[in-house]
């Protein structure tokens, strides 16, 4: 994705060295997206892969509380 092309509302959450864009969510609504390849060899140590999957999962209905306040 390129971050100029992110519809209003959207903001970059993780990008690569290089700026490749990794993950995006919006400012106000619990929607997010990420880059993510579970099945490879860097995040397969320690289960790494499912913690990740797991703290993305919980952070959304977090940020759907915060928007309701």
């Amino acid at each position: 994705a390129d971050p100029v092309r992110l519809p209003d509302g959207f903001v970059v959450t993780a990008e690569t060295e290089e700026g490749v864009i990794m993950a995006f969510e919006h400012s106000k609504e619990p929607i997010a997206a990420v880059q993510f390849h579970p099945e490879s060899i860097m995040t397969l140590g320690h289960n790494a892969g499912m913690r990740m999957i797991e703290n993305i999962v919980a952070h959304l209905p977090r940020k759907a509380k915060e928007k309701a306040a």
